[in-house]
């Protein structure tokens, strides 16, 4: 993320290269990536012989521990994340261009998923909430915890654009800092129900996890206040000093982390009650009977889409705000659409059809025909991209921030095929028959994966061809389309 996102080349006209800073960076990943590997694939074999009781020292063990892996959920689930940290490390050893930094970036956050269906929030009965919050904790953690220690290695390579990556650097630790501890609390809410419980070995081990995390919010605050004026008078050892005392405190609240998956939370109000047949298939109780007023009173939220919708419709109406500010105009009805598409999608995904979407096929269908046919459209009638091209800064020392990869995204060829007419309605009536006339329908009712997946693919899937700027629009003459430059 430090190398596809911050760190600028040693030239501006080497936006492309991956060399100087970029490459120590990489060189880094290629080592922690093998570090993942290796110890994932130890995890494996020492999850074998707890599960199983059985020794590794015996003949047979190997394969037994293959068998595990490919017979056994969470046995996948270690094995696919380990594979992972083998593409990311043979793929940051061979990158050598920064389109193969963003890409290793985004698999190596994917990676991150296995990890949190294995951890403790698997076990809980509220497990899809319980495993959305353990990705997100562990999505901030890593992006925090990681950036800074590549910022460490690579400060001496990085030289004038040392402040620049800094603060660059600091904004993601801000975002990362809200994911952890707003994930954090309420995966304690859900693990901890009740203030007696804190008492408890788990409950101190929480405690101590929280201090550390204000140890840390700290240290932030005074890297974002105090540290970069400092690094720009060029101070740098109170910076490397900071940053080393950081990263201890990191590795000590994530070592509390891993003590606390490994130690069982406080048995929740009538954990000696057998589960019923919906709480063992669906992880709760079933919804009521479906009348007209649970149509629009019965909620459930999905912790996974309804921060991704909220965080987008705030950015929207930020982004507005800021054009509007500096003198520019955006048509009400833009964000009108918008609003409309970002509640149709949180009501799909958190009221009545979330809800009962796994109990009722009806109201399953009700939850994908909205987010298939009816969100996309009045998103897509938002001018999302549009609106961040005109909004979002442009960097000029040649590094990708937010701006150059959504032009770099939207400019690519897959996005070309994909927002093609013929090629986004074949594949709504491909995959529609696909998904219901196979196992696939099925395996989005049993997996959270597959259920994500499910409504991502309807999601993402289904934006009208013709709505990236810059782009020709089949039927319209092509001068009508104005160059990238001239969207922002």
């Amino acid at each position: 993320m430090l190398a596809a996102c911050c760190i600028p080349p040693r030239e501006p006209e080497g936006r492309n290269r991956v060399e100087g800073a970029r490459r120590v960076a990489l060189d880094l990943a290629v080592v922690s990536a093998g570090i993942w590997l290796w110890s994932g694939l130890a995890l494996l074999g020492f999850t074998f012989s707890e599960a199983s009781g059985d020794s590794l020292a015996t003949e047979d063990s190997l394969s037994a521990i293959v068998y595990f892996a490919e017979n056994f959920e969470l046995g996948r689930y270690l094995t696919i994340s380990s594979a992972i940290a083998a593409f990311v490390s043979v793929g940051c050893l061979i990158a050598r261009r920064t389109v193969s930094m963003g890409l290793l970036a985004v698999v190596a956050l994917l990676g991150l998923w296995p990890m949190a269906l294995t951890g403790h929030a698997a076990g809980t009965l509220e497990h899809d909430n319980a495993v959305n919050l353990q990705a997100m904790h562990l999505l901030g953690v890593s992006v925090w915890a990681g950036g800074l220690i590549a910022l460490l290695v690579t400060r001496r390579r990085l030289g004038d654009s040392l402040v620049p990556t800094v603060r660059r650097y600091s904004t993601l630790a801000g975002c990362s800092l809200v994911l952890v501890a707003v994930s954090g609390a309420l995966g304690a809410l859900l693990r901890v129900p009740e203030l007696s419980d804190l008492g408890s070995s788990y409950g101190a081990l929480l405690a101590l996890k929280v201090g550390a995390f204000a140890v840390l919010c700290g240290l932030a605050w005074w890297q974002r206040r105090r540290l970069i004026g400092r690094l720009a008078a060029g101070h740098r050892r109170a910076f490397l000093w900071i940053g080393l005392l950081e990263v201890v405190v990191l590795t000590a609240a994530t070592g509390t982390g891993v003590a606390l998956s490994r130690t069982a939370p406080p048995p929740p109000p009538g954990a000696g009650t057998p589960l019923s047949a919906a709480q063992s298939l669906l992880g709760h109780d079933l919804p009521p009977a479906l009348g007209a007023a649970e149509w629009f009173t019965q909620w459930r939220p999905d912790i996974f889409w309804l921060p991704i919708v909220l965080g987008g419709l705030a950015w929207y109406l930020v982004a507005v705000s800021k054009l509007r500010a500096r003198g520019d105009t955006w048509p009400v009805s833009r964000t009108i659409a918008w609003v409309v598409g970002s509640v149709l999608l949180v009501w799909a995904t958190s009221g009545s059809p979330g809800a009962y979407g796994r109990v009722l096929f009806s109201m399953h269908m009700v939850a994908h025909m909205t987010i298939a046919t009816a969100v996309p459209v009045f998103l897509a009638l938002g001018a999302p991209v549009t609106l961040a091209l005109r909004t979002l800064n442009r960097r000029t020392d040649g590094s990708m921030g937010p701006r150059e990869w959504l032009q770099r995204v939207i400019h690519s060829w897959p996005a070309a095929i994909l927002g093609n007419p013929i090629v986004a309605g074949t594949l709504f009536i491909v995959s529609l028959a696909a998904f219901y006339y196979s196992s696939l329908f099925e395996l989005s009712l049993r997996t959270h994966t597959a259920h994500i997946l499910m409504v991502g693919h309807f999601r993402a899937g289904r934006v009208p061809a013709g709505q990236l700027p810059g782009r020709h629009r089949p039927g319209s003459p092509a001068t009508s389309v104005p160059p990238p430059e001239l969207c922002c």
